[in-house]
């Protein structure tokens, strides 16, 4: 059985895919640097975040962003004791709801 680094193995509960979500824009917003690039990619405006937080596709982007960037997604990983695996596995059950509208 593969056994995750123990820094992932501390938080208690799973988190739903919008939590992950709002975790990923805190962790983004966290750094001026992180915060650019993603606003950048997407043409956003940062006031446009808040009101696109529900929106499927909004967060389909946020967790794309993280996932296209190995060291961004193992930098948040740790940050959020959330394994890598999990949060590509959020993602593609996101996609898979978004998929089925």
């Amino acid at each position: 059985m593969k056994r995750m680094p123990q820094s992932y193995q501390t938080r208690y509960e799973p988190v739903s895919c919008k939590e992950l979500v709002i975790l990923a824009v805190a962790f983004l917003s966290s750094e001026e640097a992180r915060l650019s690039r993603f606003l950048s990619l997407t043409g956003l405006d940062p006031s446009d975040i808040p009101q696109l937080l529900g929106q499927k596709d909004f967060q389909l982007a946020i967790l794309d962003h993280l996932a296209g960037d190995e060291t961004l997604l193992l930098c948040f990983a740790e940050a959020q004791n959330i394994p890598p695996e999990a949060i590509i596995d959020r993602r593609r059950a996101l996609d898979d709801l978004n998929a089925s509208y």
